[in-house]
């Protein structure tokens, strides 16, 4: 949970680097591709948690779980995971290549000869 977290973390300051403003973060092309990162980043996070604790036996009773009773998990949620996963990856390229700030569109001053 240690390195989950430092991840975050680092992931959080990373784009307070990236993207100066709130603004910014919804009304850029690198915002919104951030944002879509974070989104996916979360679901494969959730569906991994879930797997993992189904796997272990550590489900509560209150989500259909025994106690100690370790199942495998549900192909679909497995497939819900990697589907997610490979879409990030996806995303985490397109994020990438996408501009982080407009370019200024004024040219340098040309200089005079005389």
């Amino acid at each position: 949970m240690l390195s989950v977290g430092l991840v975050v973390a680092t992931g959080l300051y990373n784009a307070g680097r990236q993207v100066d403003s709130v603004d910014t973060l919804l009304g850029s092309a690198y915002g919104r591709v951030l944002l879509i990162k974070s989104a996916l980043l979360l679901v494969v996070g959730a569906t991994g948690l879930v797997n993992s604790a189904r796997l272990h036996g550590r489900v509560p009773s209150r989500w259909g779980g025994r106690a100690g009773a370790a199942t495998s998990p549900p192909r679909r949620l497995v497939a819900v995971e990697a589907a997610a996963g490979i879409v990030l990856l996806l995303v985490v390229g397109l994020l990438a290549e996408t501009p982080r700030r407009a370019r200024p569109t004024t040219r340098a001053p040309r200089r005079r000869r005389h």
